[in-house]
């Protein structure tokens, strides 16, 4: 569940900053 989540924000977190 976190490893799905945590990939997600991986990329996410590229385009927020």
């Amino acid at each position: 569940m976190l490893t799905l989540l945590q990939r997600r924000l991986s990329r996410e977190e590229k385009a927020f900053t």
